[in-house]
């Protein structure tokens, strides 16, 4: 009877499962790429017995097949079904009388060399690809690290990962709640474009006669070019703030049938500090754009560093376990001697 190895990434969210010859409750099987041993079937766990000394309860299932096939179990089929990887093994008399089923269905195919992946490869956590340890510049012994980690990407999924998050930590859009004193909301842009249409200098004809009317409008007009002017210069801004705390009378002319007199009726209230407070609150917003738009690129920064630190750190164990095993091999004939 073939025994039966399962590893996967995704979360089991109902129902049982059948793991070679039991039924694993969902508690039990909630991560089946981390559930190590409870992975493998009652009757291949009774079959290793003892003998399977090297197994380790941090061993997810890629690692515990791999030292399966040292063994001598041979892999009758793979199949992938989404990121859910299943393995059929046999045992190792079983071997001479069995072929490697090499069905399209039940086969993997690496995108690098375009062939079939049957017992030296790894697959990826984030896609559905085998890659061949070679095709992968991966050392069959450095697997067991590589899973402990962070698990193996391919370059396509890690740069994809990359920008995923970067995209994570960017702020979700919200609903936004219109408020005119909220910088650069369209009401405001509105009453800002109305304000600068009004603030236009007019063309005055000095040798028209000025009847009181035209004389309080001129001097409304000259009151807005004042403010205009203090916005720029900022020495002028707490004189200008002090004249606009006064009470603005303008004279009028009240004519009645029997008297005539001069009445004081307060003329618009003008904040000078209005044009001022709008180029602040822009100011502010661009330095925050900015602000984000490097944080964002040194984020993006640091991942790509992070994950060149991983790359170099397999190259050292990978160089290591090189030169161990040279020294083993040149110890051996010494000790012989």
């Amino acid at each position: 009877m073939p025994y039966v190895i399962i590893s996967t990434q995704i979360r089991l969210e109902s129902g049982p499962t059948f793991v070679g010859d039991e039924w694993s409750e969902p508690k039990l099987m909630e991560y089946l790429g981390a559930t190590r041993m409870k992975a493998l079937g009652n009757n291949l766990m009774k079959a290793l017995g003892n003998n399977f000394t090297e197994w380790r309860s941090e061993d997810c299932a890629r690692v515990v097949l791999n030292k399966l096939e040292r063994k001598g179990y041979r892999v009758v089929s793979m199949t992938g079904v989404g990121q859910t990887c299943i393995w059929t093994l046999n045992k190792p008399e079983e071997n001479t009388n069995t072929t490697l089923n090499t069905n399209s269905n039940n086969s993997c195919i690496c995108p690098i060399c375009e062939s079939d992946v049957t017992v030296d490869g790894i697959a990826c956590n984030s896609c559905d690809h085998w890659f061949h340890f070679n095709c992968a510049n991966i050392l069959p012994s450095a697997v067991d690290n590589i899973y402990k980690e962070t698990g193996f990407h391919c370059a396509q999924c890690n740069e994809q990962l990359l920008f995923d998050n970067i995209d994570i930590h960017e702020t979700t859009p919200k609903h936004v709640h219109v408020d005119k004193n909220t910088p650069n909301c369209p009401t405001q842009e509105h009453d800002r474009d109305l304000d600068t249409h009004e603030t236009t200098p007019k063309h005055v004809d000095n040798n028209m006669p000025i009847c009181p009317a035209q004389e309080h409008d001129r001097e409304l007009e000259n009151l807005r070019q004042s403010n205009i002017r203090a916005s720029q210069n900022p020495d002028t801004e707490i004189l200008i703030q002090n004249i606009s705390s006064e009470p603005d009378t303008m004279p009028t002319i009240s004519q009645d049938n029997n008297t005539t007199g001069i009445t004081l009726k307060p003329a618009n209230t003008v904040t000078p500090n209005t044009n001022v407070q709008n180029k602040k609150n822009i100011r502010k917003n661009q330095s925050k754009i900015e602000e984000r738009n490097i944080s964002n690129s040194q984020r993006a920064r640091i991942l790509s560093l992070e994950n060149e630190i991983l790359q170099l750190k397999r190259v050292i164990e990978t160089i290591q376990n090189t030169s161990t095993g040279t020294n083993n091999n040149i110890e051996a004939p010494n000790t012989i001697h």
